[in-house]
Formats: C-alpha cells, sequence, structure tokens
C-alpha cells in the first residue's frame, strides 16, 4: 500500500516535467497498450476454460475406469490426469497475472490522466498570468 503512494508520487512528478502534449502521448502509449492486454485477456480466459472442463472430464472417465474402493479410484483418477490437471492451473494462472497486468495499466492511466489535469490547469494558469501582465 505504501510502495502504491510512492509509485504514484513517482509518476505524478514524472509527469509533472513533461508539457502537455508529451502527456497526451503517454496517454496514448498507455491506451493502446491497455487496449492490447484487453484484447487478449479472452483468449487466455477461454484456454482456461478449456483446460478446466479438459481435466474435469478426464478425471471422471479415469475415475469411472479404475476398480477398487472409492480411494483407490481417486487417487488411480488423480495419478493418471496430473498433467491435465498442472495444464488447468498454469492457464487459469496466467489469467490472474494477465488480470493483474490489465488492473496495474489502468492505474498508470489514471494517474497519467491526473497528472495531465494538473499540468494542463497550470498550463492554464500561466498563461493566464501571461495575459494579464500584457493586456
Amino acid at each position: 500500500m505504501a510502495s502504491d503512494k510512492v509509485e504514484v508520487r513517482e509518476k505524478v512528478a514524472e509527469y509533472g516535467q513533461m508539457s502537455p502534449s508529451q502527456i497526451a502521448l503517454a496517454l496514448a502509449h498507455l491506451s493502446r497498450e491497455l487496449q492490447r492486454l484487453q484484447d487478449e485477456q479472452e483468449p487466455l480466459e477461454t484456454s482456461a476454460v478449456q483446460a478446466r472442463e479438459k481435466f474435469t472430464l478426464e478425471y471422471s472417465k479415469a475415475w469411472l475406469a479404475a476398480s477398487g474402493n472409492n480411494e483407490e479410484k481417486k487417487q488411480r483418477a488423480t495419478y493418471s490426469t496430473h498433467q491435465d490437471r498442472l495444464e488447468a492451473e498454469t492457464a487459469e494462472v496466467l489469467v490472474k497475472m494477465h488480470v493483474g497486468q490489465v488492473a496495474t495499466l489502468r492505474k498508470r492511466v489514471e494517474i497519467a490522466r491526473s497528472a495531465a489535469a494538473l499540468v494542463r490547469a497550470e498550463w492554464e494558469l500561466m498563461q493566464a498570468g501571461g495575459r494579464a501582465r500584457g493586456g
């Protein structure tokens, strides 16, 4: 939490050194990056669902095909579907990591927007001061 506040302060200070047009360009870049990440989200989620369903189906088949009491069937099914379970878990982790990247980038976009508003307000004040002295 404290590190987030430090990061925000650092980013705002960084944007404070930029011109309004430089901030606009940075914001456009962040927006394109956010769109790219959002476009990548659906295929990752689809893959995760398919991997989880494949694992579930293979586990069920293995359990039904196994012999022995319920615990033995469970252990045989777990053993024979180990790779499917790893693939499903990995796909879910990738989705969670991607969601985290999207959230971080959204925060960066908000910081850039706030900084742009501050720089724009300062610029307008400077312009107004120049007109008052000149006119």
